[in-house]
C-alpha cells in the first residue's frame, strides 16, 4: 500500500523576530488575527491598517518526525496542495520548491533529504506585490486592473484577483499555506488521478469515459477493478504499466441509467465508482461519484441572433441563479456546513445555476460535490477578471499547469455545464477605453491566452463541454465588437451603473443574462458587526469605507429616493434599500421569464 502522512499541524510563522503558532491551511492574516497582532480587518476602518501585510515577506516553519511507514517506501514525495503564492520551500536546508501559482499543487521528491528523526520544513514567502513591481517597470505600460487597490500588480500573478480588492469587498493581499501539506510514499506506482466523465446517455444506455493517471517506477502488470455496488457494476481490466507516466482510458457502459437532473426538474442520483489498481505487491484505490446526464449548450442561428440555451438530457432548462463569489475573504475558515447552507439557500430560492465568477478561486471539491448533490448547475469561469493579462512564456506555462490541474480535477462533476475563459475582459478592451490607451500587443496576448491556449486545453481535456471565451460574449471567435443582445450571454448593468429605471430591464433582455443586479445595504445585524452606534449614518466614515462600489452610496440612495419616501431612521433606510433591491431583481427576473424561450 502507498502511505500518506498529513503535515498540517504544529506550524509556526515568524513575526517581530518571534515564532508564533500558525494554523494550516490558513493565511498570514488569520494567524496575525489569532495572536491579536492586528484588529479584525472587517470592523470599522481597520482594513486600511493591515495593508502592510501584503507588502512584506513571511517565513513559516514546521518541525516534524516522519512516521516509520514512510521510510518503508522506496519513493518519498511532499505535496503542497495550495501555496499562496510566491515562495521558496526548504527541507533541512535544501531548497525543494519555488512556487508562483496558488491554483495548483506543488510536489517535490524529498527522499534524498528526509531524516528519520526531526526534520525542518521552511516556507519563505515573498510579497506578491513587491515581486511584480520590477516586471511592471520593465513593461513600460500598466495593464488595467481597476479593482486592484494594491498597486495594480494582480494581472501578473496567478493569485485570486479579489485578494487585491473589488467593488464588493476589501483589499486583503494574503500569503500562506492555504491547502493541505502531505508527505507520501510508494514502492511501485503512484495513482495520481481518476476521472469519469459523460460521453453519451439516454434512458436506455450511458457511455462513460474513465481515465486513470498513474506514474510508475517500473514496468509491471496491473489489474484494474471498476465497481459500483448499488448498480451491480463490476469490471476488470489487465494493463501493463510502463516506467514513467501512464494514461489509461476505458469506456464504461451503464444500462438503463438513472439520470441526474438540475434542481426543479428531477432527482440527482449519483453512481459511486470505486477503482482499484493492483499489482502483485501494491493495491491502491480511488472513488469518484458521478451523476449521469447529457449536457449541451444549444447555439442556434435565427433571424433574432444566436441562442444560448442549456439542455440537460435533451430538455431545455431555464437557468435561474446567481454569480458566486468566495464566501469569505479568507476561504480557509469556511467549513462544509457553510457551503451547504449557502447552496441549500440557493436551491430554496428556486435557483438551479451558480456561475463561479472569474475574480475568485476555483472552489474546493466539497462545493462541487454539494452542487452535484443538490442539482445546482455550475458555469465555471477560469480565474481571470476585469484585467488584461500578459502572455509571456513563463506566464503561459503557469496558466497551462493550472488549467490542466483544474479541468482534470473538476470535469467528472455532473454539475459543470461549461468552461468560460474570463469575466468581462473582451468588454473591457472593446468598450472601457483600454484599446485606445494600450498597444495592440495587449490584445494579441489576450488572443493567445483566451482563443488559443485555453480552448486548446479544454478541447484536449474535456472536449464535450463548451468552452466560451469571455462573459459576456457572442461568439467563439476573437470579438471585434462588445456584447450583442440577441446572441450569446449578456451582462446588463444599465440599471445600477447607468442609473436607468427598473423598467429598462424590460428593454434589455438577452439570450442568457449572466450578470445583472442592484446594490443594497447589508442587514442591520451585519452592520452591527462592523459599525458602532455613532457610525450608523448613511454617510459616516465607516459606512463610506465599507462602500466599495465606485458609484458609491449616492447611487444607491438615488434608487431608494426614486421609488420610496425615505425615512429619517437609519435602520429603516437600510431595510428600505433591501426592499428596493428586491423589487429591482424581481423586475429583471420577470422580464427574463416573460421572454422565454428567447431568453
Amino acid at each position: 500500500m502507498n502511505y500518506k502522512q498529513l503535515l498540517n499541524d504544529n506550524w509556526y510563522f515568524q513575526y517581530k523576530s518571534k515564532w508564533k503558532t500558525s494554523k494550516v491551511p490558513g493565511s498570514v492574516h488569520l494567524d496575525l488575527l489569532f495572536h491579536n497582532e492586528i484588529k479584525d480587518p472587517f470592523k470599522g476602518t481597520n482594513e486600511k491598517d493591515v495593508k502592510w501585510i501584503g507588502e512584506r515577506d513571511w517565513d513559516y516553519r514546521l518541525n516534524f518526525k516522519p512516521e516509520k511507514k514512510i521510510f518503508e517506501q522506496k519513493y518519498i514525495f511532499i505535496t503542497f496542495e495550495g501555496i499562496d503564492t510566491y515562495s521558496d520551500v526548504f527541507l533541512n536546508g535544501q531548497k525543494i520548491l519555488s512556487t508562483n501559482n496558488m491554483f495548483h499543487p506543488w510536489t517535490a521528491d524529498v527522499k534524498p533529504f528526509l531524516k528519520t528523526d526531526l526534520n525542518e520544513l521552511v516556507v519563505k514567502f515573498r510579497s506578491p506585490i513587491k515581486e511584480i513591481v520590477p516586471k511592471m517597470q520593465e513593461l513600460g505600460y500598466e495593464l488595467p486592473a481597476d479593482n486592484d487597490q494594491a498597486g495594480k500588480t494582480s494581472p501578473h500573478t496567478r493569485k485570486a484577483p479579489y485578494h487585491y480588492g473589488w467593488d464588493w469587498g476589501p483589499s486583503l493581499v494574503t500569503s500562506g499555506i492555504w491547502k493541505n501539506v502531505i508527505l507520501f510514499g510508494y514502492d511501485e506506482f503512484h495513482f495520481r488521478e481518476l476521472m469519469i466523465s459523460n460521453l453519451f446517455c439516454d434512458e436506455k444506455l450511458a457511455k462513460l469515459n474513465m481515465e486513470l493517471s498513474i506514474f510508475s517506477e517500473l514496468n509491471t502488470p496491473i489489474t484494474i477493478t471498476i465497481s459500483e455496488l448499488k448498480y451491480n457494476i463490476d469490471e476488470k481490466i489487465n494493463f501493463l504499466l510502463e516506467k514513467g507516466q501512464n494514461y489509461i482510458q476505458e469506456e464504461l457502459l451503464v444500462k438503463n441509467p438513472n439520470l441526474w437532473w438540475p434542481a426543479g426538474h428531477g432527482e440527482q442520483p449519483t453512481y459511486n465508482f470505486v477503482v482499484e489498481v493492483a499489482s502483485k505487491q501494491t493495491k491502491v484505490d480511488k472513488s469518484r461519484k458521478i451523476g449521469i446526464r447529457k449536457i449541451f449548450i444549444k447555439r442556434e442561428q435565427s433571424e433574432k441572433g444566436k441562442s444560448f440555451e442549456v439542455h440537460v438530457n435533451d430538455v431545455p432548462i431555464f437557468s435561474k441563479g446567481a454569480n458566486w463569489i468566495p464566501a469569505d475573504s479568507f476561504t480557509t475558515r469556511l467549513e462544509k456546513d457553510d457551503y451547504e447552507k449557502l447552496i441549500i439557500a440557493a436551491r430554496e430560492a428556486n435557483m438551479n445555476t451558480l456561475r463561479i465568477w472569474g475574480g475568485g478561486i476555483y472552489e474546493p471539491d466539497i462545493f462541487y460535490e454539494l452542487c452535484d448533490k443538490y442539482g445546482m448547475m455550475v458555469w465555471q469561469d477560469f480565474m481571470f477578471a476585469c484585467s488584461m493579462y500578459p502572455a509571456d512564456k513563463n506566464f503561459l506555462l503557469a496558466v497551462e499547469k493550472e488549467v490542466r490541474f483544474q479541468v482534470s480535477r473538476l470535469k467528472s462533476h455532473s454539475c459543470i455545464i461549461l468552461w468560460c475563459g474570463n469575466n468581462e475582459i473582451a468588454s473591457g478592451w472593446l468598450s472601457w477605453g483600454w484599446k485606445e490607451e494600450l498597444p495592440s500587443k495587449v490584445y494579441d496576448d489576450y488572443e493567445i491566452l483566451f482563443h488559443q491556449l485555453l480552448p486548446d486545453l479544454c478541447n484536449e481535456l474535456d472536449p464535450l463541454r463548451l468552452y466560451w471565451p469571455s462573459s459576456p460574449g457572442h461568439d467563439l471567435q476573437l470579438p471585434k465588437k462588445d456584447q450583442i443582445y440577441g446572441s450569446g450571454d449578456n451582462h446588463y448593468w444599465g440599471v445600477w451603473h447607468s442609473g436607468e429605471p427598473f423598467e429598462a430591464f424590460e428593454e434589455n433582455v438577452g439570450r442568457f443574462m449572466s450578470e445583472y443586479g442592484m446594490q443594497s445595504f447589508p442587514n442591520n445585524e451585519t452592520i452591527d458587526l462592523f459599525a458602532s452606534e455613532k457610525d450608523k449614518k448613511i454617510d459616516s466614515e465607516v459606512m463610506n469605507f465599507h462602500q466599495k462600489a465606485s458609484l458609491g452610496t449616492s447611487n444607491l440612495m438615488m434608487y431608494v429616493e426614486k421609488y420610496y419616501l425615505v425615512p429619517e431612521n437609519f435602520e429603516k433606510v437600510v431595510l428600505l434599500s433591501q426592499i428596493m433591491q428586491g423589487e429591482a431583481i424581481k423586475s429583471a427576473v420577470e422580464a427574463h421569464r416573460r421572454n422565454m424561450p428567447f431568453c
